[in-house]
């Protein structure tokens, strides 16, 4: 497959489509649904940030039109957004001695693949960042491993989807095969357990209900930041900008050559997760 694949032709030019409000929605994990004042200052810094860059960068990316800068962008973005997650957690470690210890204790390893057999929501630049890598040729037999575990798991929710054990598409023998461009969802999910993580995954069965995933909480809020304010710059250009899950994005954009275009030029093509 060709970068093509995912843009064919020009795209229309991105304008600010709403009046500009400060940020005041997070995408927050479930342990931090009630943050204090100081966190949700700290979100908002990051996301205001955040949603500055990315708006700016596809404003000036899309203004000739061309698909291929487009795309091009969205990497650049994933790139410049990933290293300032890192920055922004090296900065939380190094001030919080409990987090240092709690790293410490952080069980995550090649190999230990639990977390990639749920679904994964990302926002719409982190799954564009991968369909294109793959459609540039990366990885080239993840293709067909996408568009067949999408279709398996069609009109399932999360919990059906576990209840299968259906491994992420981008799996290859117990590592992610887009390791250094995962979404920010994946790269903030630390552990200090891989027995409870077993216990979460097995105790999902058909009907069933599961426990609650363990990981550190600091990392996430992070990424909430982050997600946040990407989230915000797509809805600034007048671009859906809600979540999706990784899946089931990655077939829509590799199997439907007119899906990214149409988001481009506002249509709401991803579903909900």
């Amino acid at each position: 497959m060709a970068v093509a694949v995912l843009i064919s032709g020009p795209v229309r030019p991105l304008v600010i489509a709403r009046v500009l409000a400060p940020v005041t929605r997070f995408a927050l994990p479930a342990e931090a649904a009630q943050p204090g004042p100081d966190i949700l200052r700290y979100l908002q810094d990051v996301a205001e940030r955040v949603r500055r860059v990315v708006r700016e960068t596809l404003l000036a990316a899309s203004a000739g039109g061309d698909g291929a800068q487009v795309l091009a962008a969205v990497d650049g973005i994933g790139t410049e957004l990933a290293a300032g997650y890192e920055a922004q957690f090296a900065r939380q470690r190094a001030g919080d001695a409990d987090l240092r210890t709690r790293m410490a204790a952080v069980e995550c390893r090649k190999g230990c693949d639990f977390c990639c057999h749920v679904n994964v929501t990302v926002t719409v630049l982190e799954a564009v960042r991968i369909a294109a890598a793959l459609a540039a040729g990366r990885q080239p037999q993840r293709q067909s491993e996408i568009l067949a575990t999408a279709e398996r798991l069609a009109g399932r929710d999360a919990e059906g989807r576990q209840a299968l054990r259906a491994a992420c598409p981008l799996l290859v023998d117990g590592a992610c095969s887009v390791y250094e461009i995962r979404p920010l969802a994946c790269r903030a999910l630390l552990s200090q357990s891989a027995r409870s993580c077993e216990a979460h995954f097995a105790a999902v069965g058909p009907g069933g209900r599961g426990t609650s995933l363990p990981s550190l909480v600091t990392p996430r809020l992070i990424a909430a930041g982050f997600v946040s304010g990407e989230m915000a710059a797509m809805q600034d250009l007048g671009l859906a900008g809600h979540l999706v899950e990784l899946t089931a994005s990655l077939a829509l954009m590799l199997g439907e050559p007119t899906a990214l275009p149409r988001w481009l030029a506002g249509e709401d093509v991803f579903a909900r997760p």
